[in-house]
């Protein structure tokens, strides 16, 4: 995906693991320690790696001759498996994607992919969600006016609000990395899940293969890839992890809004052709990514209805779900990253906004005093009265209660430390 209006749901990063070079890599890899695990389990010619790496390394550099039959066959892996055993010794070819399926070599040579993306995307990961926690700290006893549908709610410290969201991001981006560790099965059993290559010995080599691809062999009498739900769980967990970016995102656009203005994103680039608007370009970006995030899992989903049939429209409609999903994450990640780098925040405006306010900021710490002595039907219908009929708090009475805002807002964000 290349182009002036599309540029920032790009990841060079992520692109490059899912690259024709990359995947044709991975095929070819996963190929090869199918025979290794023979080997290793006495199923096969201790030669065979070695006769597999002679044919393999030109293959590598040089797949893109088999174009035309690809195109042909309109799945990669036939073609390639018959390049690598035309002219090939015995021993060789007696063990090549013997008992496998094109699926298999697929969605295993897809698990690795997905977990080297998203290992790039929790270290890449690892500096905003620091940067963000540094700024919470640096705000801890910043107090500013919440808001709530676009209207004042109450006091609230800049410190937690961020470490809250820094929490979140952590969180989901953690269960998204497990999901994706907990995808890592592979039944590697053929066309309809029951191919017995080595006989007795054929789920050892399934299991040895499986360890040596970084995950484990699930068995099955059934020819639905068990997998293929553990996956679309993984997937689906990605838009939680770019919603909590866009949680960010949200929170940075209230306070960039006309009458509140207390935080601004970096940069003199305009995106509005009124001289006076500055768009906060970056916050609109994650934003677009995470809604564009939200529609990837959905053929997954759709396609565990069609397991049964084994379709192969359902299953190749799935293979670009991964890398455009996964593509769209890192570059929220990198959003992200650019935003909290850049952004500018306005304590004295927070303070004028918070004298300015109106003592109903405070009517929830009113209610609850009050409470106290008259009973909270009592004091829920004085708290609701117009403000000129109720008795206004006093200074003392209001700095009170912001130093006890601030510091049960400190307590709270002590527990939520990332």
């Amino acid at each position: 995906m290349t182009g002036l209006l599309t540029g920032f749901f790009r990841s060079d990063a992520i692109d490059a693991i899912w690259s024709d070079d990359a995947l044709i890599d991975a095929f070819i890899d996963v190929e090869r320690i199918w025979i290794e695990a023979a080997v290793a389990c006495g199923q096969a010619d201790a030669r065979a790696p070695g006769m597999f790496d002679e044919r393999a390394t030109d293959l590598r550099a040089n797949w893109r001759s088999l174009g035309d039959e690809i195109a042909d066959v309109g799945r990669p892996i036939a073609p390639l498996v018959a390049r690598l055993c035309t002219d090939a010794p015995l021993e060789l070819q007696r063990v090549v994607h013997l008992g496998l399926s094109t699926q298999d070599v697929v969605d295993a040579a897809r698990a690795r992919c997905r977990r080297a993306s998203m290992d790039r995307i929790a270290r890449d990961l690892a500096k905003p969600v620091h940067d963000l926690i540094a700024l919470a700290d640096d705000h801890a006893a910043t107090l500013m006016v919440a808001r709530t549908n676009g209207q004042d709610a109450a006091p609230i410290t800049l410190g937690l609000v961020l470490t809250d969201i820094a929490a979140d991001i952590s969180r989901t981006a953690n269960a998204a990395v497990e999901r994706c560790d907990a995808a890592m099965t592979f039944m590697l059993a053929g066309p309809i899940g029951l191919s017995s290559p080595f006989g007795a010995a054929s789920d050892q080599v399934r299991r040895e293969a499986a360890v040596r691809l970084g995950g484990r062999h699930e068995p099955t009498a059934h020819p639905i890839p068990p997998g293929q739900f553990a996956v679309a769980d993984a997937l689906s967990s990605v838009p939680l992890f770019t919603g909590a970016m866009a949680r960010l995102a949200r929170f940075v656009q209230s306070r960039c809004q006309s009458g509140v203005a207390d935080m601004a994103e970096d940069g003199s680039g305009a995106s509005s052709s009124l001289p006076h608007k500055r768009n906060p370009r970056r916050v609109e970006r994650i934003i677009a990514i995470h809604d564009a995030a939200c529609t990837h899992p959905a053929p997954m989903l759709r396609a565990l209805a069609q397991s049964d049939l084994r379709n192969g429209e359902a299953l190749m409609s799935l293979w670009r779900v991964d890398s455009e999903l996964l593509t769209l994450a890192h570059s929220a990640v990198r959003e992200t990253t650019a935003l909290i780098e850049g952004l500018s925040i306005f304590p004295d405006r927070m303070a004028d906004a918070i004298a300015a306010a109106t003592p109903a900021i405070y009517s929830d710490r009113r209610l609850t005093e009050q409470s106290r002595d008259v009973g909270r039907t009592a004091a829920l219908a004085e708290t609701k009265r117009p403000a000129d009929h109720q008795t206004a708090p006093s200074p003392r009475q209001i700095d009170r209660w912001r130093r006890e805002i601030i510091e049960t807002c400190q307590l709270r964000q002590r527990g939520l430390a990332v």
